[in-house]
């Protein structure tokens, strides 16, 4: 109803077609929690960010944080794997 107040009716109904085949689409290639957790990519980063919450709060200062570029570098974690 409110997507028909914003474009042509036809074309509303071509989206929202569209939107019903992509949500049949995906509850039929759903992963659990862990399965998503396990994957080696997801896992990675999310000790990453563990590692880097953690220092942070133990040393008590912001070094971490300044220093938080090079040692996501070391980590192997590149510009290009990080989000924009």
């Amino acid at each position: 109803a409110a997507l028909a107040r914003l474009v042509a009716p036809a074309e509303a109904q071509q989206v929202g077609a569209e939107l019903r085949l992509a949500a049949k689409s995906a509850e039929s290639t759903h992963a659990t929690f862990l399965e998503v957790l396990a994957s080696p990519g997801i896992l990675r980063i999310i000790l990453v960010g563990f590692a880097v919450a953690f220092f942070s709060q133990a040393t008590g200062c912001e070094a971490v944080i300044y220093y938080s570029g090079s040692i996501l570098s070391q980590a192997g974690v590149g510009r290009d794997d990080m989000p924009r």
